[in-house]
Formats: C-alpha cells, sequence, structure tokens
C-alpha cells in the first residue's frame, strides 16, 4: 500500500512539526493488532530510553501502520517493514488519545539505533555533545527549528524511498 502523506516525512522539520512525541525507545513486545482504518495496525509495548519531545516516559504503547490481517497477509505502508521486538529506535510519533497510543508516522518515523547509539543515548552522557548518535542530533536540530504541522499545506510528493539518517 503506497503512502500518502499531509506532510513531507523525510523532511525532519516537518516531522519534528507533526510529532506530538519524538523519543529512543527499546520495543519489548508486540502486543496487539487492530484495524483502525482500511488495513491492520499493530500495536507494540515500547521502553522509552530518552525523550526529545513531548512527555513520554517509562513503558508507552506504540502503533504502527501495517501488519498481519485476519487471513494472515501481511500488509505493509509504502512497504515500512514493522518494527521489531528488542530493536531500539528514534521514534516520531502523534498521540492517539481514542486509543491511548502513539502512531509512529511511516519510514522516517523510526530510525533503528546501533548498538554503540544505544549505549550513548542510555548512559546520558551523549546529550547535545559530538558523542550524540547523529540521528538522535539531527531530530533534536529538527525540533528546535520544526515546521508546524499544518493540515492545509500542500505538501510536496514524497519519494518512495526511505530518507538513509547521516551516520
Amino acid at each position: 500500500m503506497e503512502m500518502d502523506s499531509a506532510f513531507d516525512v523525510t523532511d525532519p522539520q516537518q516531522l519534528a512539526g507533526w510529532a506530538d512525541a519524538v523519543f529512543v525507545g527499546t520495543v519489548i513486545e508486540q502486543v496487539g493488532t487492530k484495524a483502525v482504518g482500511p488495513f491492520p495496525e499493530t500495536q507494540f509495548s515500547v521502553e522509552v530510553l530518552q525523550t526529545l519531545k513531548g512527555d513520554v516516559a517509562g513503558q508507552i504503547l506504540v502503533n504502527q501502520q501495517g501488519g498481519y490481517g485476519t487471513d494472515g497477509t501481511l500488509y505493509l505502508l509504502d512497504d515500512d517493514p514493522l518494527i521489531e521486538p528488542g530493536a531500539t529506535y528514534l521514534m516520531s510519533a502523534g498521540f492517539l488519545p481514542s486509543e491511548n497510543w502513539y502512531t509512529v508516522a511511516p519510514r522516517a518515523g523510526k530510525v533503528t539505533l546501533s548498538a554503540e547509539e544505544v549505549a550513548a543515548v542510555s548512559d546520558g552522557t551523549a546529550r547535545r555533545s559530538t558523542d550524540e548518535p547523529a540521528p538522535v542530533a539531527t531530530m533534536r536540530d529538527a525540533i528546535d527549528n520544526e515546521i508546524p504541522f499544518d493540515p492545509n499545506r500542500e505538501s510536496e510528493p514524497v519519494s518512495s524511498e526511505p530518507p538513509v539518517p547521516p551516520r
């Protein structure tokens, strides 16, 4: 399934402006699947390691568009793979109060962090320093210069290729 976004998800400043929360989190486990719209969405328990934007801490419920349908077919939005238990990501997510979960933006809303990057974030010494992982530093700068989300703004066509974060 192809994505039609109301903003350019590949622009970190627009992504930061859309997101209610930006954080580094480790996926604990998949906890559910629910069809909120035309295809399944998958929910995960995530342990927040560091918050860059918003008011998230501890274990939260993260939703991703896509998942397995009742017939066992895997549906992915714009070929965006499901997040994986045990992996740690930099996540940009919007809060859905009716479900009490944070939905990650497709593709650019989750950036996998390496073990070294997770260690730098986890020990707390990398905040705003040269040791901070590049994806986290890039998003922190984007938050400082975010472009507020405007659902009426015309968006540029978005490439199907996921952005490659600087390393």
